[in-house]
């Protein structure tokens, strides 16, 4: 297990997409980008999250959301509607769990992710939190796949912080049904993403005014580019490494 205590890193970074839109409630903020009509990223606390509330009772609302996604959608899509801050986390009150199902807690996550490995995750930290509090941050990284009027990640990622604010997961999931997960260092996730987070507990990064924006979209789409071709080389079978596994 790594953990990084250094939460101030120097490297280079896109400018955030315009018209970002925080979303905030008593489980999580959410910060939402109109330009995807999806969620960048949520940012929640955890602490012996868990429960036996009834979530079928419960269906994703807009909110007093502008340009979120709708049921219209998603049908036919073959996603599924994936949280971000997790139903279950907050299955011990009703009240909260509700607010999770909003539009602008979820994005499109392939059914086998969002069932599979997706959720396996959500599980074994969950059961952590049992012990600690945890700070968790997930979002997704976008790419040209729509539905709807809605954008598809390519990639979804997940931070989880202890409660020293040490780093114990950076973690990269394809959105495909390949039910990969892929550890890698929090400065290659800041450089992939395409936005830069602004929230009170995330990590902080410099904007390096030297580098132009074309030499940076160059550095994103060239780190993309090499997690792209990792994934395509694991699941053909044909490299193996351990950072990147379909287990825990």
């Amino acid at each position: 297990m790594r953990s990084t205590v250094a939460l101030i890193l120097c490297i280079f970074y896109l400018n955030s997409p315009a018209q970002v839109t925080k979303y905030a409630n008593v489980v999580y903020t959410a910060y939402f980008s109109k330009e995807y009509h999806e969620p960048l990223y949520v940012v929640y606390d955890l602490f012996q999250g868990g429960g036996d509330c009834d979530r079928s009772q419960f269906h994703f609302k807009n909110g007093d959301c502008e340009g979120c996604g709708t049921y219209q959608d998603y049908e036919g899509s073959g996603y599924d509607r994936g949280h971000l801050c997790n139903a279950e986390d907050e299955a011990f009150d009703c009240d909260r769990e509700e607010l999770t199902f909003r539009y602008y807690n979820c994005v499109p996550q392939a059914r086998r992710l969002n069932r599979g490995i997706w959720k396996k995750w959500e599980t074994k930290i969950r059961m952590e939190s049992q012990e600690e509090n945890l700070t968790i941050i997930c979002g997704s990284i976008f790419g040209n796949t729509v539905i709807g009027g809605i954008a598809v990640p390519d990639y979804c990622w997940k931070l989880v912080y202890d409660s020293y604010g040490g780093l114990r997961y950076c973690l990269l999931f394809p959105n495909d049904g390949s039910g990969i997960v892929q550890q890698i260092e929090l400065s290659d996730l800041l450089s992939i993403l395409g936005y830069s987070l602004d929230c009170d507990k995330c990590p902080v990064a410099f904007f390096n005014p030297g580098i132009n924006t074309v030499a940076l979209e160059a550095i994103s789409m060239h780190m993309r580019h090499i997690f792209r071709a990792m994934h395509a080389l694991l699941t053909a079978g044909i490299v193996t490494n351990p950072p990147i596994s379909k287990e825990f």
